[in-house]
């Protein structure tokens, strides 16, 4: 993935030199090399991949439904654990291939640090589409599962079950037991879910949760032939 050059290469290229930080922006401004900054929403432009709709498009709407979030209306911004950063790699590459990746590393209260990777997409033009497709500032509880062309829907179901879904298999009494679950605010989703595959129920996952649940293997089956039929 590409970096972000102000915070990491500056830095290189003067060790490289021998000169400081400030001295390569210096030779960068006396050399007219743009460089991103904060307020600079225009330098990495997007690829409409919504309109017209295409597969790639409604698979990053889904996931965007689920891990992602507009920020102050000129931004959005994809946060991951770094386990799924092959995740952010299909944002980056379909969506905005030169806009860089930032890793961050915190330091939990428990002492235990983690590791995310961010992409933020600087760009009005992607937050009025994501509005088109009911994807706001921040999560209701509200959500539906964005309006696609019947051709594509699958498709969004499968973003939105590789961010907040679960594929597992459980051990009971020695045998191996599928589980397919699906966890969020929206009860609207779940419903969506439930009556799209005539499948699983509903139950409270948390005060602020949903969690749709299905552990019939016959069903798990068909809804994964369904949602990864024409993935790549």
């Amino acid at each position: 993935p590409l970096v972000n050059f102000d915070t990491e290469l500056k830095g290189e290229i003067g060790k490289i030199y021998s000169c400081t930080e400030d001295h390569v922006l210096y030779i960068l401004r006396k050399n007219n090399i743009k460089r991103r900054t904060n307020a600079d929403y225009r330098l990495y432009p997007i690829n409409n991949i919504f309109e017209p709709m295409t597969k790639e498009g409604s698979y990053i709407l889904g996931l965007s439904m689920a891990d992602a979030c507009i920020d102050k209306n000129k931004a959005v911004r994809y946060n991951f654990s770094s386990k799924d950063i092959e995740l952010l790699y299909i944002v980056q590459i379909n969506l905005c291939p030169t806009q860089p990746i930032k890793h961050r590393i915190y330091q939990h209260k428990n002492g235990i640090a983690y590791h995310s990777d961010l992409l933020i997409v600087n760009s009005t033009e992607l937050v009025y589409l994501y509005k088109k497709y009911d994807i706001i500032n921040r999560k209701s509880g509200f959500e539906k599962i964005p309006n696609v062309d019947n051709q594509f829907i699958y498709h969004t179901i499968r973003g939105l079950l590789d961010g907040d879904g679960c594929w597992s298999l459980y051990k009971v009494k020695n045998k191996l037991q599928p589980h397919l679950s699906l966890t969020c605010q929206s009860l609207n989703i779940m419903k969506q879910f439930q009556d799209l595959f005539g499948a699983g129920r509903i139950t409270k996952a948390s005060s602020t949760c949903y969690r749709w649940v299905v552990n019939m293997q016959l069903d798990i089956i068909t809804i994964g032939n369904l949602v990864y039929q024409d993935s790549e």
